[in-house]
């Protein structure tokens, strides 16, 4: 355990590979960070959606973004 400090190529990685997905970045603007999905690939949209579906529990303890962030993470 302990501080993490990653380096700044692999947390622009991500985020390039987040927003490629459709989710988009909110700075925090009065109404407080977060993300969203902003049109994705409907193709990707059908397999986080058939992977919900088989599994629900990936919506147990969770939102559909956050969901959807978590599946794009698995391996």
């Amino acid at each position: 355990t302990g501080t993490r400090n990653p380096r700044p190529a692999t947390l622009a990685a991500l985020r390039r590979a987040f927003e490629d997905a459709g989710v988009v970045f909110i700075p925090i603007n009065g109404g407080g960070q977060g993300v969203r999905l902003r049109d994705p690939d409907p193709e990707i949209l059908r397999a986080f959606f058939q992977a919900v579906l088989e599994n629900p529990e990936r919506l147990a303890e969770t939102d559909v973004v956050n969901a959807f962030v978590n599946w794009l993470l698995e391996p």
